[in-house]
């Protein structure tokens, strides 16, 4: 029987992203409100308490700050790959 669930909404584990795998200006896949959207990393910042990770949402263009690299959970990708996903009000599924 062939799965028919939707490939991003179940996620495994190994997929999270650790912080020495993450590169400046690459494109992941994030958790955001409970969807799995396109982000790309704009920087990494140095804090006391440990690193924040400042990313534009592509899907909407919004400006976003991580303070954990488990919220990225697949990539890098290139802006290219998801050319058909970034036309605001189209969901990425």
């Amino acid at each position: 029987m062939p799965d028919s669930r939707p490939a991003l909404i179940f996620i495994k584990r190994n997929n999270i992203v650790k912080h020495a795998q993450l590169s400046v200006g690459s494109v992941y896949i994030a958790r955001v409100s409970e969807r799995m959207v396109p982000v790309r990393l704009d920087s990494i910042r140095e804090h006391s308490k440990g690193h924040y990770y400042d990313v534009t949402n592509l899907r909407t263009t919004r400006k976003l700050v991580f303070r954990s690299p488990q919220k990225f959970r697949r990539g890098p990708y290139t802006e290219k790959d998801f050319s058909g996903y970034l036309m605001p009000g189209k969901f990425f599924v």
